[in-house]
């Protein structure tokens, strides 16, 4: 093997033994492979060959990079990981109003908080996600949005307060509001109230009721309320969410969210008295946008 491969194979892979270093003895003995001695033998390799280090990386830069991003990716999971857990011994406690529009089955045992803005990009990415985990998730999961709105956008505060009036009228109807908002945000980012009305009628609401409505001090309240509860939890981004008590910050992946969503069902399994527990027992609850 050409010496400049050798010594690109080579320090890729101490790039990545760090991110390997969760593997048990019983793996390592199995390949036949020790990992400090791994290590010294890349070390003795690039002492021997310093001339060709800075060659490999201009020439092999791409692959250096998207390796050692992997690594830090690794790495960031990790932590997410260790505040997951520390979620599930102290959960976060999101308030849930009995007539809170609610997504998915009411009796299921764990709910998805989102704190989020309808002008949002990554909140629109985070929607289509959480509907997802919630239909995968069927009978397990549902979800309860809430507002935080923020105030370099324009029409935010409109589609909370549009959003709200129309679980007045219609919880389902309201949903689909919702879903209109995020799918069609440039429309609400240009026309605004306009745009939230013309879909309201289109879908069967009252444009009328639905600006009485909007209007109101106790729908006011409620959106107060919730940003209020989010910055009690610290969240200075959208989207944020609490998952059966658990912190997810920002646009994760569904991965992330079936992980977090695994990882409440087995700490709450793995309690004294689970199998006793009203499995209707109420819940709580990466790019994103600053609140401040």
């Amino acid at each position: 093997m050409n010496i400049r491969w050798l010594c690109l194979a080579l320090m890729l892979a101490m790039l990545l033994l760090p991110a390997c270093g969760g593997s048990d003895s019983d793996n390592n003995e199995e390949v036949g492979v020790d990992p400090e001695m791994l290590r010294q033998e890349i070390e003795n390799v690039l002492r021997q060959n310093p001339e060709l280090v800075l060659d490999i990386l201009r020439q092999n830069s791409e692959m250096v990079f998207e390796f050692a991003e992997a690594g830090l990716e690794t790495k960031q999971l990790r932590a997410r990981i260790s505040r997951y857990q520390e979620d599930l011994i102290s959960p976060r406690e999101p308030v849930i109003e009995p007539d809170r529009p609610m997504r998915g089955d009411p009796n299921a045992p764990i709910t998805i908080v989102e704190y989020s803005d309808f002008q949002c990009p990554y909140c629109a990415n985070a929607a289509r996600t959480v509907d997802r985990i919630v239909a995968e998730f069927h009978g397990q999961v549902n979800m309860v949005f809430k507002h935080t709105p923020l105030g370099n956008h324009p029409h935010a505060l409109d589609a909370a307060l549009m959003f709200e009036a129309a679980s007045l009228q219609d919880e389902e109807k309201a949903w689909l509001l919702h879903d209109a908002m995020f799918l069609e945000r440039s429309a609400l980012n240009e026309r605004g109230k306009e745009f939230i009305l013309e879909v309201a009628e289109t879908i069967g609401l009252d444009p009328d009721q639905l600006e009485e409505d909007a209007a109101s001090t106790q729908i006011a309240a409620r959106i107060d309320r919730d940003m209020n509860e989010a910055d009690r939890f610290g969240f200075t981004a959208t989207p944020a969410f609490v998952v059966g008590g658990v912190e997810i910050l920002g646009d994760a992946p569904i991965e992330e969210f079936a992980m977090v969503v695994d990882m409440v069902m087995q700490y709450r399994a793995s309690q004294p008295g689970a199998a006793q527990e009203d499995t209707g027992e109420e819940g709580a609850a990466q790019g994103g946008e600053t609140t401040q």
